[in-house]
């Protein structure tokens, strides 16, 4: 299927303009937004163009500057241009002409040759398919004469491809050809497909009119393979029209039928309403011949109805023509001699000058006689004397005449009525279906949107209870924004009895006489938001419970063997192969496992008397203090659930792709860390001093399939002490656009923001946060889903 609008670009230049904040980039991005859209989509393009010429004649009215100014001007002269193009594309030719006049005052006001040529140009072509030859032929000599001092070729190319249009309107081929190929030799240099594709097929009209059809249709060909190479609707759609006309003069009625009715549904879909006209036409004469007569009505009903509203002389002048020799075949007499008539009326309309000269003549030839008749009537009157009986036979044949006119006319009154009640009708038809589809297209949204909500208090359920955070440390904040309603990012948290690990020499060594109590956390950033990542999310959660259901209590709890583990069912469950056609669906985590020191001949904690003590949280008795030890007593018995221990505890963590970040506690006799931090792998490059703020660095993969080497995460162990504060995150803070500059927050800001904040309560730590974002985004989009989790130790 060829894709006429390349959506990736115009959803670029979408994204482009929310970002822009200048009201002239705007202008020029309106303008190529309508430039994507030129051939696929009219209606869009004239949008965007329009919203162009709002932000110039504001920008107008607010400046003084000469230069500035001038500037302006010539991009609305040039908004004018298209504007004038696009009324084209739709077949409404006077609305071309009125913009193009429009672009010829603004570009003569400030003296833009070139901008006077293209006007006149444009103009010209317009009055050309309006049948008006000679405002044509005037216009184009003018462009060409100002193109000698400008010396643009593709303008003089689109003129010389104009005169070869008119030419061949006026029967004169020989000439056409001349111009049409010289239009192309032009068009080649330039390398202008779109051009190029337009002249091939004015080069196979005119080999059609000599009945050259061999070249016709090869000419017609070319023209087709490039307009839909570049996805040109409307050259697509009359090129197809102009094949149709040629397998009817091969009396090839079902392949003409065919093209006639591809075209007609291409220019239908792009409005070009000249088009449209032109394919109902050419089918009318095909049903006409064939003896399907009411066909034939009805499609040369419908031409002229189009022809007529955008005023083309040209093709209401072959619609009276046909309507006039189908009305003959049917029998339809009266009817064959006013379409007739009415073919002649405008015939003589679209005459050349020399035909005009030459019914001129005639006239006054006529004129002459009717008074010489006049005067030897007038002259018998007098001298006979007309009898009575003369006098009444004048006044019957007058009344006879008034009263056929009267008839006539009613008749014409009621043709006319009955045709705006059919089209009230019609109209009355099209809007019920429109509210129809307005309210089936929100009744939709509605029920889209309750479902995402409902998938929201889903999500909701899954997520881990705030309960098992306030039971198992002394503060917490959770700052989760999803972008639409659900989210793709997830914290998760689960509490499990398990074999006591020790540290020792950056290894983990098993204690088989003890057990401790396990603390499992993790923030988890899967690929997506909104509902795909909501699906990720769950299987994560899923997931994860699965692995720590399956733990036994005998079992050596190891973070990176988690991650290990989630990335292997992820695989498995998304049948990833690793293959490049797949997608690489998965997730980021930051996860840390956090055990208390139990106290026993093997594994003994050392204590700090400076550090400060914790009404709540990860408690333990202190052995220096006798009132530590009695604050540590009521906090055990006021919850038993937390795990207890010294106020050191045992810390594995395992990233993938997203880091831990921890801020240690500082006293006032040392203004920097109450205790120096026990080097926790220390020959590892990932641990990173950030003054009180220690970083330990991800894995550079994500827990799903990926390109590159597969390896295991690794696994960090450290200690931590009480009043330590862990932060685990994804990334949707940090990449949020916006600032004066519109650029992303980074996480360098995110480490000063929470180093500020890190003495205050938690709770007002995620107010603090929460503002920042708002402030900081502004009137830009949220880009992703945010979630930070941070604790108190």
């Amino acid at each position: 299927m060829q894709i006429y609008a390349d959506s990736s670009k115009i959803d670029s230049l979408l994204n482009v303009l929310k970002l822009q904040k200048k009201d002239t980039n705007k202008i020029a991005t309106f303008k190529s937004i309508s430039l994507e859209y030129k051939n696929s989509n009219p209606s869009q393009a004239k949008l965007y163009l329009e919203k162009a010429l709002i932000l110039i004649d504001s920008l107008l009215f607010e400046n003084e500057d000469i230069i500035f100014v001038k500037k302006l001007k010539s991009q609305k002269i040039n908004i004018f241009s298209l504007l004038g193009q696009n009324s084209d594309n739709f077949g409404d030719f006077n609305a071309e002409i009125i913009w193009q006049e429009k672009a010829l005052n603004l570009a003569t006001e400030i003296n833009d040759k070139y901008g006077i040529a293209s006007a006149l140009s444009n103009i010209g072509a317009a009055n050309l398919r309006l049948g008006n030859y000679d405002i044509s032929i005037h216009k184009f000599i003018e462009s060409l004469q100002i193109l000698e001092q400008v010396n643009d070729k593709q303008l003089i190319a689109s003129n010389y491809g104009n005169l070869g249009i008119l030419y061949a309107y006026q029967g004169n081929f020989d000439k056409s050809l001349e111009y049409f190929f010289e239009t192309l030799d032009i068009l080649k240099v330039l390398k202008n497909k779109e051009r190029i594709a337009t002249c091939l097929n004015g080069i196979a009209n005119v080999y059609y009119y000599k009945q050259d059809f061999p070249k016709c249709i090869d000419y017609y060909n070319q023209s087709l393979k490039i307009s839909q190479e570049i996805g040109d609707k409307v050259a697509e759609s009359m090129t197809l029209n102009n094949l149709g006309s040629i397998y009817n003069e091969s009396k090839d009625n079902e392949k003409a039928l065919k093209y006639y009715e591809q075209s007609y549904k291409i220019s239908e879909e792009i409005g070009d309403k000249s088009n449209m006209a032109m394919t109902l036409i050419n089918s009318s004469e095909i049903y006409m011949y064939d003896g399907q007569y009411d066909k034939s009505l009805f499609q040369i009903n419908l031409g002229l109805k189009i022809a007529e509203e955008i005023k083309s002389k040209e093709l209401i002048k072959v619609c009276y023509d046909i309507l006039s020799e189908l009305n003959s075949l049917q029998g339809k007499y009266k009817d064959a001699y006013e379409n007739a008539r009415l073919f002649i009326q405008y015939k003589d309309t679209l005459a050349d000058d020399e035909k005009t000269k030459q019914i001129s003549e005639l006239q006054a030839k006529f004129d002459t006689e009717k008074k010489e008749k006049e005067l030897k009537i007038s002259k018998l009157e007098l001298e006979s004397q007309l009898s009575q009986n003369q006098m009444q036979r004048i006044l019957i044949y007058s009344f006879i005449v008034v009263l056929l006119i009267i008839i006539i006319f009613t008749i014409f009154i009621l043709r006319m009525f009955i045709q705006k009640r059919k089209a009230n009708f019609r109209l009355s038809v099209y809007n019920k279906k429109i509210l129809l589809q307005k309210d089936t297209i929100e009744e939709q949204q509605k029920e889209i949107t309750d479902s995402i909500k409902y998938a929201e208090q889903i999500q909701g359920a899954v997520l881990t209870p705030e309960i098992i955070f306030q039971e198992n440390f002394a503060d917490y904040f959770i700052l989760f924004k999803p972008r639409n309603i659900v989210s793709g990012d997830f914290y998760w948290a689960k509490k499990l009895v398990s074999k006591q690990l020790s540290v020792n020499s950056n290894q983990l060594i098993s204690d088989d006489t003890d057990n401790a109590e396990s603390l499992i956390i993790a923030v988890a950033d899967c690929t997506g938001h909104g509902v795909p990542g909501a699906f990720m999310s769950m299987l994560g959660i899923a997931f994860l419970n699965e692995i720590s259901n399956g733990l036994n209590f005998s079992d050596k709890i190891i973070a990176s063997e988690i991650l290990d583990k989630l990335r292997e069912m992820v695989i498995n469950s998304l049948n990833q192969t690793g293959q490049e056609e797949e997608t690489y669906d998965g997730m980021d985590m930051s996860l840390v496992v956090i055990t208390s020191q139990v106290q026993s001949s093997k594994s003994q904690a050392p204590s700090s008397k400076t550090c400060p003590e914790f009404s709540s949280g990860f408690q333990a008795p202190s052995e220096e203090s006798e009132q530590d030890s009695v604050n540590s007593n009521q906090s055990n018995q006021t919850n038993q659930s937390k795990i207890s221990g010294s106020d050191i505890f045992q810390a594995q963590w395992s990233g993938a792709n997203n880091p831990l970040w921890i801020v240690r506690t500082v006293t006032q006799s040392s203004g920097l860390l109450s205790y120096e931090p026990e080097v926790r792998d220390t020959d590892s490059p990932n641990f990173r001093n950030l003054e009180n703020l220690e970083e330990i660095k991800p894995d550079k993969m994500p827990i799903g399939q990926f390109f590159g080497t597969k390896r295991e995460f690794k696994n960090h162990t450290f200690n931590l002490h009480s009043g330590d504060i862990i932060y685990l995150f994804s990334d949707g803070y940090a990449d949020q656009f916006g600032g004066e500059k519109g650029g992303k927050f980074k996480y360098s800001n995110l480490k000063e923001l929470l180093l500020k904040n890190c003495n205050l309560e938690m709770y007002k730590q995620k107010t603090e946060l929460e503002e920042n974002f708002n402030n900081w985004k502004a009137e830009y989009p949220q880009l992703d889903d945010i979630c930070i989790l941070g604790f108190k130790i």
